[in-house]
């Protein structure tokens, strides 16, 4: 299963924002020894305010429990506009 995990960034935390997801998925990384992605919209909307997503694919157990520690640990909520919304998608082979 993929999990992916998309949230608001304002520009002006842009910089701090990426330091801190470069710092959670490297621990993520030490984890689960997967790699993750992190994408954004090509554009910030009218107010300054870009949408960005981390995406895990074949998410480990435990993974998303660990990434809410790590959030806490590094802050990242200071840093973003509004809540994380998290999603779970699957091949549509896997599909009955």
């Amino acid at each position: 299963m993929d999990l992916y995990i998309y949230y608001k960034v304002p520009c002006a935390t842009r910089e701090a924002t990426l330091r801190v997801v470069a710092a959670i998925q490297a621990d993520v990384s030490r984890f689960s020894g997967s790699r993750a992605e992190l994408r954004r919209r090509p554009q910030a909307d009218a107010t300054g305010i870009e949408t960005w997503m981390e995406v895990y694919r074949d998410a480990p157990d435990g993974l998303e429990t660990y990434l809410t520690e790590l959030v806490a640990l590094h802050g990242l909520a200071d840093l973003i506009a509004g809540a994380r919304h998290t999603e779970h998608f699957v091949a549509l082979d896997t599909v009955p």
